[in-house]
């Protein structure tokens, strides 16, 4: 039962990163429009880029500690 929590988890960590990073890439590039990037001004969205981000991390992390406590308690037999 802890195999299937922990391989669940994994395979929602996986897709989740990927999309932090390209969150991260997308917020700090701004729109792509004809294949060209633009850069975000950082004076009107400075402080709402670095809250998605925190947020963004913060989900991680904790899916992150969620799925280790889960693999350490499979190893224990918890």
């Amino acid at each position: 039962m802890v195999y299937v929590i922990s391989l669940c988890l994994f395979f929602i960590i996986f897709p989740t990163s990927i999309a932090v990073i390209k969150n991260i890439f997308f917020l700090l590039t701004g729109p792509k429009e004809n294949n060209v990037y633009h850069i975000v001004s950082f004076k009107s969205k400075k402080k709402k880029i670095i809250i998605e981000l925190l947020i963004e991390i913060l989900i991680l992390v904790i899916l992150f500690i969620i799925f280790l406590w889960s693999l350490l308690n499979s190893f224990i037999g918890f």
